[in-house]
């Protein structure tokens, strides 16, 4: 029985990168087996010694989905060089990578898995997947504030060093100076930044929910198996959200489509350009261009040239 599978799956099975890195790494040759360059496409198996991006591959033969309580000062970070990583300072093999990080200074709910696509794919900002984080600011929280968080905050997204526009998001008060929010993207400290622009620091910032995956009861520094029921709803919950991604493109698309059609094509309270007909047809008011006729055609006033045909006369008598 053949156990060969294309390469860029094997290598994220082993939860060091998606499907998708891995072809990049494929197609900048940063992908060795058994001391050759690999081909995209070319399949291989557990036989097979593999290097990837400098990293060698060993694929899991169990899928792992891991909810952890990162407590409040380690980095997600598995750097050899960095003390305060998670890596260096709880049981987690490096086979398995953590989805979507938090900061240094913040603390709650983070996945941790050996399925590369798996992590992709709950990463993506496009795919709207939620996460909920409890927050605690310096200031007691007006409705203005609340209001303006819900629409969305103009901040800069330093990873690409533009100003953006958050997406709407839910945001209920808790009490005086904390509120839980519910976001659909990621940017880079995205609920500092929000609230550092409106006039407010934060103090605390708990994750307490990723799609369906619940921080529960588990304490600062432990972890648990995600149950399979979770992960079943997960998939579920998954697919729905980019179907819904999806939808909404097309829509806009069409929206975008009917307002071009509109602004192209004559309708009610619009003239038709005629411009060009009274330009190239005679109408009312508008005399034939005979210019043209008058050139090339004898006419009153016109003598005809006979002159090429007395040359050929003269010819014909010689």
């Amino acid at each position: 029985m053949d156990n060969k599978v294309r390469i860029n799956k094997y290598i994220s099975e082993s939860g060091i990168a998606s499907r998708r890195k891995a072809d990049e790494w494929i197609a900048s040759g940063k992908v060795i087996v058994n001391g050759e360059v690999a081909a995209m496409g070319m399949k291989v198996d557990d036989s097979d010694e593999i290097i990837a991006n400098g990293i060698k591959v060993f694929r899991e033969n169990s899928f792992k989905l891991i909810a952890f309580n990162k407590p409040k000062g380690y980095s997600c970070t598995a750097h050899s060089g960095d003390e305060s990583g998670i890596y260096a300072n709880f049981d987690f093999g490096k086979e398995l990578k953590y989805i979507g990080r938090l900061d240094k200074d913040s603390e709650g709910l983070l996945l941790l898995t050996n399925d590369g696509d798996l992590c992709n794919e709950i990463s993506k900002a496009r795919n709207w997947h939620e996460k909920e984080y409890e927050v605690s600011v310096n200031h007691p929280i007006t409705d203005v504030f609340l209001r303006k968080m819900s629409e969305g905050v103009r901040i800069l997204d330093a990873n690409k060093d533009v100003w953006v526009v958050t997406k709407p998001c839910i945001i209920k008060r808790i009490n005086e100076r904390s509120f839980s929010i519910i976001l659909t993207q990621g940017y880079n400290r995205q609920i500092r930044r929000m609230c550092e622009e409106l006039g407010y620091k934060v103090v605390g910032l708990k994750r307490i929910r990723v799609v369906n995956i619940m921080l529960g009861d588990l304490k600062p520094g432990e972890s648990r198996d995600v149950m399979e029921d979770e992960l079943n709803e997960l998939k579920r919950r998954i697919e729905g959200d980019k179907k819904a991604f999806k939808n909404d493109v097309s829509a806009v698309r069409k929206t975008n489509k009917t307002s071009r059609d509109k602004n192209t094509e004559p309708g009610k309270g619009q003239k038709k350009d005629i411009s060009r007909n009274k330009n190239t047809e005679p109408g009312k008011g508008q005399k034939k261009d005979t210019g043209r006729d008058k050139n090339t055609e004898p006419g009153k006033g016109r003598k005809k040239d006979t002159s090429r045909n007395k040359k050929n006369d003269r010819y014909r008598h010689r």
